[in-house]
């Protein structure tokens, strides 16, 4: 695999890509508390998702960290907001040049719910919208416009962006992301 001198190499990137991992972790544990404070809750404690056999070892590292939340008590039923950091993109999509700061709403057909486990594409869906910017304005497409062989009963996506590194202090996620977030479910609560 390598020599005996790269070994201290590996460790140290492994090493700072742990760290990176915990930043991120902090950052939505961030993003949990000040959604809390708008009345959403984590929809569960799942917060990526990743491959686990050799065969899709392309898949061990999480593409995006995320929570998708819930209303605590009643109102927007059908309406599920999100958080996610998107790390990479397993496409190499040619518009994607750094880590993004995202959120968004999926907004369900009606009289329809979606699981968790139907969402977890979702993560990354900033990444692939038409149009997209990456300079927190929001942007919201019907998904049988623009994805009509999806399944998933979503109506609407909702989705604004950051770049990471722009975000470096819990008041500037409020402003950039969780304010707007939370301005925009509040439209929809009406």
């Amino acid at each position: 695999m390598t020599d005996s001198g790269d070994g201290g190499r590996i460790l140290a990137s492994l090493n700072q890509v742990r760290a990176f991992h915990q930043q991120v972790g902090a950052l939505i544990e961030a993003a949990d508390e000040l959604m809390d404070r708008g009345q959403w809750q984590p929809r569960t404690n799942q917060c990526a998702s990743v491959g686990t056999v050799p065969s899709r070892s392309d898949s061990w590292m999480p593409q995006d960290v995320f929570h998708f939340y819930e209303k605590k008590s009643g109102g927007a039923s059908g309406v599920i907001p999100f958080v996610s950091v998107a790390l990479f993109d397993r496409e190499d999509r040619t518009d994607f040049t750094e880590p993004l700061l995202t959120a968004g709403i999926l907004k369900c057909m009606p009289g329809a719910e979606a699981s968790t486990t139907d969402l977890l594409g979702y993560s990354h869906i900033h990444v692939w919208m038409p149009g997209r910017t990456d300079d927190g304005a929001a942007r919201t497409v019907a998904q049988a416009t623009e994805w009509p062989g999806w399944k998933q009963p979503i109506e609407t996506i909702t989705t604004l962006g950051v770049p990471l590194t722009s975000v470096r202090r819990i008041d500037e996620l409020r402003e950039t992301l969780i304010a707007p977030l939370l301005e925009l479910l509040k439209k929809l609560d009406r």
